[in-house]
């Protein structure tokens, strides 16, 4: 039933697909504005697109795609909406992984639901879809994959590095989008003196987050001939923001830098030190094992694909371990190697 395309398109069925393009979908389902689920986007535009309305928004400023929103067959829901279609019903749940991100349950007239959890937090568990055939994110897919501190943990670890840092340093930080904002966010209620700069199109991502409930303040685009910017330069306490399409300067003998990532740290403690000045905090809005484990046991399907895309061997682990500790069916989800376009 559920298949992954030759371009990472979650194929629930013929009709709906989320997260990328498949040329037989009557609806693209859009789980999050991460790139790493927009491929093809602008391809699906002469389908029906179904996402929640501040993930409509980054990808009309990310993609370029002016008044996404209020283009035709493009439906606007919020995180724990649903919208009726004449063939199905398509139904959101928070996965609180970053604003916007939902898990995807689908309903048929004949009672059969199909679902695809989407990347999702630990908090996003006890608010499952409930679908008897469901496609799950396998990025903590292996027993060994179980972080051994909590999130409040790292991000006191942030704060207290900053802390301890921003008189002598500026702070150089670099995060994927979502788990920047969160720690952005942190660092904001924190040292709300502290400026933080980005580009111009960083901003805009940042002002719909402000739209949609956060607060950040204290914001300023980079502009080295602007004097605003020279005297904050110049002052040297300030926050550089660093996007995961760029990279943290090698040299760190003027700077403090941070790199927001969890994956170093699935056996260790929140804090890793690379060298001098140089830093890794394992802030995380995914699931790891456990709560991978947790959050199927909730949603009660009767069958269970792993997702392959991120990592096969994980997929191949995740699904023995829910049919070892859930005793529920599970396998890989088939992925297509043809050539053939849209497929």
């Amino acid at each position: 039933m559920i298949n992954i395309s030759s371009t990472g398109a979650k194929v629930l069925n013929n009709l709906v697909t989320c997260d990328g393009f498949y040329c037989d979908s009557r609806y693209r389902v859009q789980s999050h504005a991460h790139s790493d689920h927009t491929k093809k986007f602008a391809s699906s535009l002469s389908q029906n697109i179904v996402a929640t309305t501040p993930t409509l928004e980054i990808l009309s400023t990310q993609q370029s795609i002016p008044g996404l929103i209020e283009r035709p067959y493009v439906f606007s829901l919020g995180a724990n909406d649903l919208i009726k279609f004449e063939d199905c019903k398509i139904i959101f749940k928070d996965a609180m992984h970053m604003i916007g991100s939902v898990q995807v349950a689908v309903e048929f007239s004949d009672g059969n639901s199909i679902g695809y959890s989407g990347d999702f937090s630990a908090e996003a568990i006890n608010n499952p879809i409930n679908v008897d055939y469901l496609l799950v994110d396998s990025t903590y897919g292996h027993p060994d994959a179980v972080r051994k501190f909590s999130q409040e943990e790292a991000k006191q670890a942030l704060i207290d590095l900053v802390g301890n840092n921003f008189i002598k340093y500026p702070i150089y930080l670099k995060a994927d989008m979502g788990t920047l904002q969160k720690a952005l966010s942190i660092l904001n209620n924190e040292f709300q003196f502290l400026p933080i700069l980005m580009n111009k199109k960083d901003k805009e991502v940042f002002d719909i987050y402000n739209k949609n409930g956060y607060s950040f303040d204290n914001i300023h685009i980079d502009n080295p001939f602007k004097k605003e910017i020279i005297d904050i330069r110049d002052e040297n306490k300030y926050i550089m923001f660093y996007n995961n399409k760029r990279d943290l300067p090698s040299d760190t003998s003027d700077h403090i830098s941070i790199w927001i990532k969890c994956l170093y740290h699935r056996n260790s403690g929140p804090l890793t030190v690379h060298g001098d000045n140089s830093y890794t905090v394992a802030i995380s809005d995914h699931a790891d094992f456990n709560d991978t484990i947790d959050y199927i046991r909730n949603v009660k399907p009767k069958f269970v694909y792993t997702d392959p895309t991120t990592n096969k061997k994980y997929a191949n682990n995740l699904s023995n371990e829910i049919k070892k500790l859930l005793g529920i069916k599970s396998k890989p989800a088939k992925v297509n190697l043809g050539y053939e376009w849209g497929k």
